[in-house]
């Protein structure tokens, strides 16, 4: 028997068989976020991240929180914003121009209206500005179920062979993301459950021809 289900759904079929699920939390998807002010930039997007009307989302997005889907809420994320050295050059090539007029040349002028408060000519600005734009802090509150791609957790690893092969229940093969593996956007999980069928096929054939 093989057990290639999927995982919010089904994981309880391999527990019934004695394996250990690991936790189940959201990966791959949106963020919500606790800087309300943020919240009216739905739509916009850069650096792959695209706002949204509760948080952020978007690659880079996805990417942080399938690395903290096991992280407390709530947490910390940055996102780069604009290169210091990048930023520095362009002011002290226009040092006439307005401090926010130069930003937007590298994120959108929505984005720098909330970022820069008062603004100033760019041969004013201190080397603490030109820093504290180089990231963009958040606080990230909870997931964003609405744009979940995959799901961290399931059937421990430790409990299944290099052929996907159960070493607790006789002739089960437990395959996809029912198990606990989910990569990174990019087609990674999709890949994963390619192979792991493959292998898997040809041991259950394996097994049953010797």
């Amino acid at each position: 028997m093989s057990i290639a289900t999927g995982l919010k759904t089904y994981p309880k079929l391999a527990e019934n068989y004695g394996h250990t699920i690991e936790e189940i939390k959201p990966a791959l998807c949106g963020l919500k976020i606790k800087e309300k002010e943020f919240l009216t930039l739905r739509g916009v997007s850069f650096n792959n991240v695209i706002f949204t009307d509760v948080g952020v989302s978007g690659p880079y997005i996805f990417k942080l929180s399938s690395i903290n889907a096991y992280k407390k809420y709530p947490y910390e994320i940055k996102i780069p914003l604009i290169n210091p050295e990048s930023l520095k050059e362009k002011l002290n090539d226009n040092p006439k121009k307005q401090f926010k007029t130069v930003v937007s040349c590298f994120i959108p002028n929505s984005l720098a209206n909330i970022l820069i408060k008062k603004d100033k000519q760019a041969a004013n600005v201190s080397k603490k500005e030109i820093e504290e734009l180089e990231f963009l802090t958040l606080t990230v509150t909870g997931p964003d179920n609405k744009g979940e791609i995959v799901h961290s957790g399931g059937v421990n690893l430790d409990e299944i062979d290099k052929n996907f092969k159960s070493k607790i229940a006789k002739n089960l093969w437990i395959i996809g993301e029912v198990l606990n593996i989910d990569g990174f956007t990019g087609g990674f999980n999709l890949q994963n459950c390619w192979s792991d069928a493959a292998i898997c096929a040809q041991d259950i054939v394996k097994t049953l021809y010797s």
